[in-house]
């Protein structure tokens, strides 16, 4: 059983939708803001055990791709971000490429550094969320593992 057949969608009804137009379209059609810079990321469920599939905003930096666990500025961690601090190795599936990966969560200055020159600059929403919530919003680079 590969991990697409193991994999399940979480209670949010956009998400799943975004979820099933990226695998009908390898990641070409889905009706979301950032289309063309989404990649779905799949976690192991820290308390059930299930592959857990992600749609996510990402971003380049050279070493691997970026993504940021905004939550849209909710005061809490998104479950994908508490799955991967707790289960590191991922997957991720960018257009129609499926692959293992390490996440590695980006701290201190490079994490302040990253956030000013790519994220703010490339998606400025995501300094709405920073400024709507308490916690730092966390950056993970994934890392292709395979």
């Amino acid at each position: 059983m590969t991990v697409e057949d193991r994999a399940v969608d979480g209670s949010n009804t956009t998400a799943a939708e975004h979820v099933r137009q990226y695998l009908e379209s390898a990641g070409a059609s889905v009706d979301h803001p950032a289309q063309g810079h989404l990649i779905i990321l799949y976690t192991t469920g820290r308390v059930s055990g299930d592959i857990r599939r992600t749609p996510l905003r990402f971003f380049e930096d050279g070493e691997g791709l970026i993504v940021a666990a905004s939550y849209r500025g909710s005061p809490d961690h998104p479950d994908w971000y508490l799955n991967l601090l707790d289960d590191p190795h991922v997957w991720v599936r960018k257009d129609s490429d499926l692959f293992p990966a390490r996440s590695v969560v980006i701290e201190d200055d490079e994490r302040d550094r990253i956030w000013d020159t790519v994220v703010a600059i490339a998606a400025p929403q995501f300094v709405e969320y920073q400024a709507n919530t308490t916690r730092v919003i966390p950056l993970v680079r994934l890392l292709p593992s395979g």
